[in-house]
């Protein structure tokens, strides 16, 4: 549930911590220090009380029926979240002016770091909403791609299942679970028997899902036969060295996206 909102705050840790940090702290303001003249609701309050019903009741729904809890189906609390995130933004600046006031005496010196850091902030602003543009613009655009190609074969060809076989892909935004949750798990198949991340480094968010390969010791990965690589948006340099070492590329299938590697008898055993 906390992943979620990080989620949609593209995953920037600090922005996550404020948000989480201040609609806990406006619903402890509103239950334990309201005044009793101050009105009961407020938007903020409003706001965090509707993202834990709206992503608490299709959680309990998710757990104890069928599975509902999909990140993409709660865009309708982005908007909630992006506004409990800037009142916590706020009232750092807020408070920010207040010390500042209260530190430096000269009204000019004052004016004038004031109208800095807004202008730092206004830049600051302005490029990320271009990367983020820029960003939207070149997914938006991307040509059709093999995704659903990749699955149909893995699913007729159910070697991905067998206990001497790993897949691996780069989990970088949870593209390897989204692919595996979207295209084998939706479609009434079960998890691979064994998934690594070929990532050497992990983020936070994406490590929640599988293992890095580093995790693993090299007779701990010499004990799969094949490896199936899936290779859309992503790159084995890390891991290729490994590969070709120890393993050797079969014939490859009659769609991109997909490298299998089948083990070599005479370098391992």
């Amino acid at each position: 549930m906390f992943w979620l909102i990080l989620s949609y705050l593209s995953g920037r840790r600090i922005l996550w911590y404020l948000c989480l940090l201040t609609g806990a702290a406006i619903c402890v303001t509103k239950v334990a220090f309201r005044k009793k003249k101050s009105p009961v609701l407020d938007l903020g309050f409003l706001f965090t009380v509707s993202i834990v019903w709206v992503v608490g009741i299709v959680f309990l729904y998710s757990v104890y029926g069928n599975s509902l809890f999909v990140e993409r189906y709660f865009m309708v609390i982005a908007p909630h979240i992006l506004l409990i995130t800037a009142l916590g933004i706020d009232f750092i600046m807020q408070k920010g002016l207040q010390i500042l006031q209260r530190c430096i005496t000269s009204a000019s010196i004052r004016t004038f770091l004031r109208t800095a850091a807004l202008i730092l902030l206004l830049f600051g602003y302005a490029g990320y909403c271009v990367i983020c543009y820029r960003d939207s613009y070149i997914a938006i655009h991307k040509p059709n791609e093999e995704f659903r190609d990749v699955a149909d074969y893995l699913i007729k060809d159910e070697q991905i299942w067998d206990s001497d076989t790993v897949f691996v892909g780069s989990n970088n935004a949870c593209i390897l679970d989204g692919f595996i949750d979207y295209y084998l798990v939706n479609r009434g198949y079960s998890e691979p028997a064994a998934v690594l991340d070929c990532r050497r480094e992990q983020t936070g968010e994406d490590s929640r899902f599988y293992p890095s390969y580093a995790q693993y010791s090299e007779d701990e990965l010499l004990k799969y036969n094949y490896i199936y690589c899936l290779h859309i948006h992503m790159n084995y340099d890390e891991m290729r060295p490994f590969l070709e070492e120890h393993y050797e590329q079969t014939a490859a299938p009659d769609i991109p996206g997909l490298e299998i590697w089948r083990k070599i008898p005479s370098k391992t055993d």
